[in-house]
């Protein structure tokens, strides 16, 4: 239940939880180490998907999302045109 609820071991122990501690430890499974450049999994999804949507489709995303960026044809920083697809 720990897990679901986003606890961490540490929070239990903090609680007066060493049990439960230990054993949300041996049930999680150790994060496995970034190298530097690399995004989580769900980043890498978005980027994805967002590549498989026209420009329109991208834009549309953009402004649900609530972005400030340029579509590459009005203009915009380099940084702008690259973060819109």
């Amino acid at each position: 239940m720990a897990s679901v609820v986003g606890v961490t071991p540490d929070q239990l122990r903090e609680a007066g939880r060493p049990g439960a501690a230990e054993e949300l430890e041996q049930i999680t499974p150790p994060a496995a180490p970034r190298q530097t450049g690399q995004y989580a999994p769900p980043v890498d999804a978005v980027t994805a998907i967002m590549a498989a949507l026209s420009v329109e489709e991208q834009a549309e995303v953009i402004r649900r999302l609530g972005l400030d960026v340029k579509h590459p044809q009005e203009g915009g920083s380099e940084h702008q045109r690259r973060r819109a697809g």
